[in-house]
């Protein structure tokens, strides 16, 4: 769901919010136009906490950005996105003691006992998605005004998710259930899928229709996912049939509807 730009002049906005127990937000989006033809918007954001407890530092960077373009008689067009999703984070494993907390034996929030002091997660993300379209055309004999039928779109998107566990120093006692080697832990999940839809509805794209009183729009198609999962050695494959809709009654109540099922993969039956 990333914001698309339809602009005649340059569009740039930075912000930066501080907070309390040292948070720290930054936020910046540029979008422009070119030549009427090609929009494109990137948006970066920031964020980083130390908390209040020890151990407890938060921080990560979320990117997207996306490119738009039709040709000038709106029958074909495209979409390239991405997202990039890094996140790391202390993990202090919680208070040693609860009960001192409880009596405030300790002023200072930072002076408490934690379970653990060298522990972090990392998430990593991506996400890229190719969408193009077909809008079919139709023209009056009379008039010659072209009439919207409806749109083929074929969408090819690839997502992969990366976690990964550290700790240093690690007492034995904590992670008796886990393998430890040479006092350290890591522990990692990545997988990705790979899937392609073909669909048709008559969802003319990138047109807004907040100003029609009435309609009555559609879409149908199919999805095939492929999913790898090295680390349980797991591959899946999955089709998945949909169908939505969205109904609009005398500009005072939207309807939207949808459905799907999967044939397949980790989520048979869903």
């Amino acid at each position: 769901d990333l914001k698309l730009y339809e602009l005649k002049t340059v569009y740039t906005d930075i912000a930066y919010d501080y907070g309390i127990a040292t948070e720290n937000n930054f936020y910046a989006t540029h979008a422009q136009n070119i030549k009427d033809k090609v929009n494109y918007a990137f948006n970066l954001r920031g964020y980083r906490n130390d908390g209040y407890f020890s151990h407890q530092r938060t921080a990560g960077i979320t990117f997207d950005g996306l490119i738009h373009y039709e040709i000038p008689s709106q029958i074909y067009g495209f979409k390239l996105s991405y997202i990039l999703n890094n996140f790391n984070m202390e993990e202090n494993g919680g208070l040693l003691n609860t009960q001192d907390f409880l009596d405030q034996l300790v002023e200072n929030l930072q002076g408490y006992n934690l379970k653990l002091y060298n522990a972090t997660s990392k998430t990593l993300t991506h996400d890229l998605m190719f969408r193009q379209y077909v809008n079919l055309m139709t023209k009056s004999k009379k008039t010659s005004e072209r009439r919207y039928r409806g749109t083929l779109m074929h969408t090819f998107q690839f997502k992969q998710q990366r976690f990964t566990y550290m700790d240093f120093n690690t007492d034995s006692s904590y992670y008796h259930f886990t393998y430890a080697l040479n006092d350290s832990t890591i522990d990692t999940m990545r997988f990705y899928t790979i899937s392609n839809t073909l669909q048709i509805s008559t969802f003319q794209p990138y047109k807004e229709n907040r100003f029609e009183r009435y309609f009555v729009h559609f879409t149908g198609g199919v999805t095939y996912e492929y999913t790898n999962y090295a680390a349980r050695n797991y591959f899946g494959h999955a089709l998945i049939p949909f169908a939505q809709a969205h109904i609009r009654l005398f500009t005072v109540m939207d309807i939207h509807a949808r459905i799907s099922y999967t044939l397949g993969g980790y989520n048979q039956n869903d």
